[in-house]
């Protein structure tokens, strides 16, 4: 992605203070953005399908990793590969609280041998003299996604989860913007 000119920063802010904080007709409408809230059509699950269907590479940043979102996901991730000579995309996550489960790393790294999307996985190291160091002490618990595109624009998702949803993607309510140059 090319850098941003003062113009392109200054509708990206327009663009944003209208989405967010006082509505305006006037702005550049490829800036402004969209609320994800898993309802009338508008889920996460359907973005991210989406997204992997029309961009180049991505970005995954994702604490918790379900076996049942990789099981509903699988297909896009297996032909964004083949879309991508199968060498673009990562996905992060971590062993924060235990939560994702054994079989879902397993399904990760098949899924890293199958399609060459990167997976890397955040493990807190704690020192055997002190369980308060650095690394420690930053759990990794972040989420977020960025979807480039062909143009050198994208789309990222600042999400919120929420409890609810479906049984594999959780409801949330998160914000699609495209910090995206002509």
């Amino acid at each position: 992605m090319r850098n941003m000119d003062d113009h392109d920063h200054s509708s990206l802010v327009e663009a944003l203070l209208s989405g967010f904080v006082n509505k305006k007709d006037n702005v550049d409408a490829q800036y402004e953005p969209t609320l994800i809230a898993n309802h009338d059509g508008r889920t996460m699950e359907y973005a991210i399908k989406d997204e992997l269907q029309r961009s180049q590479d991505f970005d995954m940043s994702i604490a918790f990793v379900s076996q049942g979102a990789l099981q509903v996901l699988k297909q896009y991730f297996l032909d964004f590969a083949d879309n991508n000579d199968h060498q673009a995309g990562r996905i992060i996550t971590s062993t924060f609280n235990y939560f994702n489960s054994p079989k879902a790393f397993r399904e990760l790294l098949k899924l890293q041998r199958e399609t060459g999307i990167q997976v890397q996985v955040w493990q807190p190291e704690r020192s055997s003299r002190n369980d308060d160091d650095a690394t420690a002490a930053y759990p990794y618990h972040p989420k977020g996604y960025v979807f480039h595109h062909t143009q050198g624009d994208g789309h990222v998702f600042f999400p919120n989860t929420r409890g609810g949803g479906s049984r594999c993607i959780p409801r949330m309510l998160a914000v699609r913007i495209s910090p995206s140059t002509r």
